[in-house]
């Protein structure tokens, strides 16, 4: 899974020097752009059947940030899990304007047994920029044909005047 993060060797083990290690895992990633104001946020609820180890969800984006352990006071779950956070909402205002790599993810710790999962709904980036007026091509496109048409009339009309007399 760090491979596919693109983090560093034990940066998701809770604790390398007393062998507390991410034993597995699941994540996912999406590159963004925002500028500087953009908010991103989302909704999520960590699930676990975890009773020992302190399994957790996390968010990189700049830099790691926990959302929810196993090892937290939990509510009984309504899911196929014992025990969940219930969703919370996770909410980053952008300092910098860049490209920057979103990762989340859920990782079990020292142990295959007992299985933590993590729900994510509602993912936004919301521009704090006001919207920018840009003129509908269908109104510059009407003005046009209307010119084209009474130009077309006036020049039939003097054809007419000139034939005419």
């Amino acid at each position: 899974m760090k491979d596919f993060l693109g983090v560093p060797l034990g940066s998701l083990d809770p604790d390398p020097n007393n062998f507390v290690a991410a034993f597995e895992g699941s994540a996912i990633k999406q590159t963004i752009t925002a500028k500087a104001g953009d908010v991103l946020s989302f909704n999520w609820n960590f699930l676990s059947n975890e009773s020992l180890n302190g399994d957790y969800a996390f968010i990189t984006l700049n830099g790691l940030s926990e959302l929810g352990n196993s090892a937290a006071t939990l509510l009984t779950s309504n899911m196929p899990f014992l025990k969940e956070t219930g969703y919370q909402t996770f909410s980053y205002t952008v300092t910098t304007s860049g490209t920057y790599t979103l990762r989340i993810g859920v990782v079990d710790v020292n142990d295959f047994n007992e299985t933590s999962a993590l729900l994510i709904d509602d993912v936004k980036l919301t521009s704090t920029e006001p919207p920018k007026s840009v003129p509908e091509p269908t109104s510059s496109l009407g003005i046009l044909l209307f010119i084209s048409y009474q130009l077309s009339v006036v020049n039939s009309f003097l054809n007419q005047l000139i034939i005419g007399n």
